[in-house]
């Protein structure tokens, strides 16, 4: 069963491996705009967990407006939308990641295609590039979405430096 108590992914992750474990609470302190500490929220986000055990509620998870499931990813700490993301990726076979690659997916002109916010794709595309540096990122995502993702990530990463430029 999932659980999104700060505690329970906090182990679920050390007992995954303490070197993802301690990278996701050095991410953590540098992320000032989630929202899950906030005690209302994290119960909330607690009873979820707790929901989402019902196998017709990933479904719903599935068939969920793309703005508001970026909007809770991005909102929620490094290690409980990944946490969600890997408990997805096991519960339908890959959800998960096929979901978080619908949600960075880009037409030819670079604009995110299913999301209105861009700037909750490139927070969560940000989040993932500096995972993608670790040896981790093959750890934490569905094996057959990663060429996706890492293009997404490549993507961004070109469209930002062209605007550097």
């Amino acid at each position: 069963m999932l659980s999104l108590a700060s505690e329970s992914v906090r182990e679920y992750w050390a007992a995954t491996s303490t070197d993802l474990g301690s990278l996701f609470e050095r991410i953590e302190r540098t992320e000032d705009w989630t929202l899950d500490a906030h005690p209302d929220i994290a119960d909330r986000l607690q009873q979820l967990g707790l929901r989402l055990a019902d196998p017709k509620m990933v479904g719903k998870l599935e068939d969920a407006s793309k703005d508001d499931l970026i909007f809770f990813l991005v909102y929620i700490s490094t290690s409980k939308a990944f946490r969600l993301i890997r408990w997805m990726d096991e519960a339908r076979d890959g959800l998960g990641s096929r979901l978080l690659a619908s949600l960075l997916d880009r037409d030819g002109s670079g604009v995110f295609c299913n999301v209105s916010d861009s700037l909750l794709a490139q927070t969560m595309v940000q989040r993932l590039l500096v995972i993608q540096n670790t040896p981790f990122f093959e750890q934490l995502l569905s094996p057959a979405m990663l060429g996706s993702i890492e293009r997404a990530i490549n993507s961004y990463g070109e469209e930002k430096r062209n605007h550097e430029a």
